[in-house]
């Protein structure tokens, strides 16, 4: 009864391993997301283990499926913040993860992640070189403005105003009610109203001017925009004309 009761043990056993076999055989990208998990765990350490978690995440887009492109995105953001010399740039390595890609309809959202890292990582050029290219290539995206805004204001605080301006009047013609168009009058005005090679109160009131009165969004009077825009209004401006 003994060794009955254990071979029958034995075969539960085997039979649910079997099965645990064929059920991961049924779940395409299932390595991919253990890989993509603990990637996360050495993630969190402190301090981070960059280094595993890398190769976690390597191993993740190799397994194929959704987390095989949730992995490039984290990768995309590892590869921005590892330390090398100044005159290496990621730029090459980071557009062979975008090439991989298995979802093309992710690519300018990543491609953004990317824009965001590098600029965040103070690879400047690189972000403002690529962030230029994903507004040309992906202009219908939901973050083509956004790319652009992140580019006008790096530019803003090289003191680069004319380049600066063209992307923000792009994103006045192009995206008028997208989520930065507020932002983007806002640093233009500004650029206007610095002591500066492109100083013009009168371009800089007159957009603050019609920013104020604007009715077009509900509870607006009460928006940190147009607080901001009432302040720059009040010290530049006046009440009296420009």
């Amino acid at each position: 009864m003994k060794t009955f009761c254990m071979r029958l043990v034995c075969v539960v056993l085997l039979c649910g391993l079997t099965a645990g076999l064929y059920s991961q055989a049924e779940l395409p990208g299932d390595n991919a997301r253990v890989n993509y998990e603990m990637a996360f765990t050495y993630l969190l350490k402190t301090p981070p283990d960059y280094e595993r978690a890398r190769g976690h995440l390597e191993n993740a887009t190799v397994a194929g499926g959704a987390y095989a492109d949730r992995a490039r995105l984290e990768l995309v953001r590892l590869v921005a913040a590892e330390e090398r010399p100044a005159d290496q740039s990621p730029v090459a390595e980071i557009r062979q993860i975008l090439n991989a890609l298995e979802d093309r309809t992710q690519v300018a959202a990543v491609w953004f992640a990317a824009v965001q890292a590098l600029d965040e990582n103070g690879h400047v050029a690189d972000a403002i070189s690529m962030g230029l290219e994903l507004s040309l290539r992906f202009p219908e995206s939901a973050v083509a403005d956004e790319s652009l805004y992140l580019i006008a204001t790096r530019l803003y605080e090289q003191r680069s105003y004319s380049a600066s301006l063209e992307l923000l009047y792009r994103i006045e013609d192009q995206y008028p009610d997208g989520e930065v168009a507020d932002d983007a009058l806002i640093l233009r005005s500004r650029i206007y109203l610095e002591q500066g090679p492109l100083y013009s109160p009168l371009k800089g009131c007159s957009a603050l001017e019609d920013f104020m009165r604007s009715d077009e969004r509900p509870a607006f009077d009460q928006s940190l925009w147009r607080i901001e825009a009432a302040r720059m209004f009040h010290e530049n401006c006046g009440y009296a004309g420009y």
